[in-house]
């Protein structure tokens, strides 16, 4: 077919009817089937609406929408918006909810911007108005069940689940002094009770609740955000910490990070419970444990605890419930968990400290599991439990002095013993040196900070004998060379963070022997050294000028300025030297090697 008859042919065409060709003969086009006119039809606006409603310009105008009528629904504490001002509240929270929960929070970040922002500007018109609150819980949270798990635990950006996590606290923590109101549909199938008397806020926090007998074991990826919500409402103030105490928070999520309901056990192998740790030890230092607590002392009343909440002005929002004193001062699971998974947070430190106060059994079982895990814990992974043990015991009430005894010399057991410090080091210093280094670096810290241990090693023999073997070995380590030894410099490898089992001769572990020998006991004083219950023998006939040498030194080491500071690893100036710089190791030495030769090693 040449060009001219293919041209004459597309003039022909048509999509139907009647048409006249150009000889004027009438011909009759079959017309198009109307289905198939409606599906190509509703397929092409369909292209248009959505090509005009996910464009940067369509949600400009959203944003711009919603935000105008901000001023004209915002009214001071304790005042109420006019009858227009609510219908206004009203039509822009609607408007809002089906833009966010259909498109807007579906879109990506470079789309729809924060979507924090877009939080802040809907909470504007959920502050005032609790008509507009209770809508849009029913209609956009309550009416569609399964919202609350795919926006807090299901949605993969994680801006909208803290977003929408906002908004339920918001409208949470606004709807408290809200009236009663009928307990929704969904929670009907969870076995949680109700108040008849429970309001909006309530309704809410139990809907996120119930996600834990079923969803959170399903979709355990995102379990941070989730229960970020309980850590965020509790933040709020007393009245929250209240509420959550109420609807037996504190217990229930105790019972998910022991496995142990209310649903099935977290299916995800790395479940992230960071935050539930937060929200149990905020709740629980909110409660009063006093009736655990005893002195020392026969006779004398327990300390008041230091270490409750210093929101609550010191008084407790209510009793500890039995249940949850159950798990934390009976059965001792969650305590391991918490020790093991959260060792880091501040809000675990809290926790212990506020549980060990006067309380010699919780103080028993968290230095039962510290000493096990400091004793058999990958090297780089001490620290965490080295910094627990010793804020617990430099705790100042009654029952200090026991702890420090036991992390010392370690907790004798019919079953299982735990070794003391000073143990761990004698038996980590030939194949694992840096524990044993991380042992004398915390003993350091703790008898420079607490008058309480260094009075204990200065009256104990047994102790000063092996804190002087200790400072002996590390003395003895870091001044050898060998293969694996590197040379004092700030490239050396670290001692805590680093992999490896050799001591690094790093410009840390040059200071820790500093401040170790600074600590050590006078030898002058040394009833321990003599013979007596020790059976050591002292050094007979001891350089007297030797020792006032080594106390002369160590007083102006301590001195510092432009004496020198052992602290900081400045030489110190010997008198009668021509004023040559000499090192704090070196002034020790002989008189290591003297105790050294005076003391015999314990069995």
């Amino acid at each position: 077919m040449d060009d001219t008859g293919l041209a004459r042919d597309m003039e022909g065409l048509s999509v139907g009817g009647h048409h006249v060709d150009k000889q004027g003969v009438h011909l009759v086009q079959p017309t198009m089937p109307q289905p198939i006119e409606r599906s190509i039809l509703k397929q092409n606006v369909k292209f248009l609406h959505n090509r005009n409603q996910f464009s940067a310009e369509y949600f400009s105008f959203m944003r711009k929408l919603i935000q105008c009528n901000a001023p004209y629904v915002t009214v001071g504490q304790g005042e109420k918006l006019s009858q227009d001002s609510e219908e206004l509240a009203m039509t822009t929270v609607q408007l809002a909810s089906a833009f966010l929960f259909t498109v807007g929070f579906h879109t990506k970040k470079s789309l729809r911007g924060n979507a924090t922002d877009w939080y802040e500007i809907l909470s504007q018109h959920l502050r005032c108005s609790p008509a507009t609150r209770s809508w849009f819980s029913s209609n956009v949270l309550f009416s569609q069940p399964t919202r609350f798990s795919e926006y807090l635990l299901e949605c993969p950006s994680a801006e909208v689940r803290q977003a929408v996590s906002k908004l339920i606290v918001f409208c949470a923590h606004f709807a408290s002094s809200d009236p009663a109101c009928p307990t929704p549909s969904c929670l009907s199938n969870v076995p949680v009770e109700v108040s008849p008397t429970s309001g909006l806020s309530d309704h809410l926090l139990l809907a996120v609740l119930a996600l834990l007998w079923v969803e959170v074991s399903e979709h355990g990826r995102h379990l941070s955000q989730y229960f970020n919500l309980f850590a965020i409402y509790a933040s709020l103030g007393t009245a929250e910490k209240t509420q959550l105490l109420k609807l037996n928070v504190a217990n229930l999520l105790m019972s998910v990070a022991l496995d142990d309901g209310p649903g099935p056990p977290i299916k995800y192998q790395y479940a992230e419970l960071g935050k539930l740790y937060q929200v149990v030890s905020t709740l629980v230092r909110c409660c009063d444990v006093s009736s655990l607590a005893q002195s020392s002392t026969e006779g004398q009343p327990p300390l008041a605890n230091q270490y409750m909440d210093p929101a609550l002005n010191h008084t407790y929002i209510m009793p500890i419930q039995p249940a949850v004193s159950d798990l934390l001062f009976n059965r001792y699971g969650y305590l391991k968990k918490l020790i093991e998974e959260a060792n880091q947070g501040e809000d675990t430190r809290r926790l212990l400290q506020f549980c060990c106060w006067e309380n010699p059994q919780f103080s028993h079982a968290v230095l039962y599991e510290l000493l096990w895990q400091i004793a058999f814990a990958y090297t780089y992974e001490l620290r965490p439990y080295l910094d627990l043990l010793l804020h617990m015991l430099c705790m100042e009430d009654s029952w200090q002095t026991h702890r420090i005894h036991k992390a010392l010399k370690g907790i004798p057991d019919d079953h299982s013993s735990r070794d003391g410090l000073f143990e761990t080091i004698q038996r980590s210093k030939n194949h694992y040196q840096k524990r044993a280094y991380q042992c004398i670096k915390m003993l350091v810290a703790l008898f420079s900070q607490c008058p309480q241990a260094r009075s204990m090693l200065e009256g104990a023999g047994d102790l000063k004998r092996k804190w002087t073997w200790s400072v002996e070995w590390l003395h003895d380590e870091l001044e050898r060379g060998g293969g694996h030894r590197a040379p004092y410099a700030s490239t050396a490898g670290s001692n805590e963070t680093a992999n490896g089992y050799f001591l690094e001769r790093s410009h840390s572990a040059r200071l820790t022997l500093e401040k170790a020998c600074e600590l050590m006991p006078d030898e002058d004083g040394e009833e321990g050294v003599g013979g007596g219950a020790e059976g050591v023998a002292t050094v007979a006939g001891a350089d007297l000028e030797e020792r006032k040498e080594f106390s002369a030194g160590r007083t102006l080491a301590r001195q510092g300025g432009s004496a020198g500071s052992i602290t900081h690893g400045v030489p110190v100036q010997r008198e009668g030297s021509g004023g040559a710089a000499v090192s704090p190791t070196q002034q020790n030495k002989q008189r290591m090697r003297r105790r050294r030769d005076a003391i015999t090693e314990p069995e």
